[in-house]
């Protein structure tokens, strides 16, 4: 739900996008976050990870590129998207994605909500 809220121009108002594919696309975009955050789990950098999520501008820049770029990837070879119009898709959709989700812990961290173990 979070990608197809923030899709809009870049996905589902896009005449490059064919209609029968934006669904498909909302979920490539999807999995794109979330492979980016699952191998930083399974790399053992967690607390890189919620840092990432509790200090938006400092530790969001090599993720948010490795999700752009994935998506991006996907773009290209699934749905034949030019590579550099695919990364600005990308680009646009993960970013606002990411600054959704960083507005959320930041209302969750004020109300003293924590994931785990993890105070946010």
């Amino acid at each position: 739900m979070l990608v197809k809220n923030n899709a809009g121009r870049a996905v589902i108002d896009n005449p490059v996008i064919a209609a029968k594919d934006r669904d498909a696309v909302i979920i490539e975009a999807s999995s794109s976050i979330i492979e980016v955050l699952k191998n930083q789990m399974e790399n053992g950098k967690l607390n890189d990870l919620i840092k990432f999520f509790k200090y938006s501008g400092i530790y969001s820049t090599a993720l948010i590129s490795s999700m752009v770029n994935r998506f991006a990837n996907k773009l290209n070879k699934f749905y034949g998207i030019e590579p550099e119009a695919a990364h600005k898709y990308s680009q646009h959709v993960d970013s606002r994605c990411v600054a959704t989700t960083h507005f959320a812990i930041t209302k969750w961290r004020r109300k003293g909500i924590c994931i785990g173990q993890y105070a946010i």
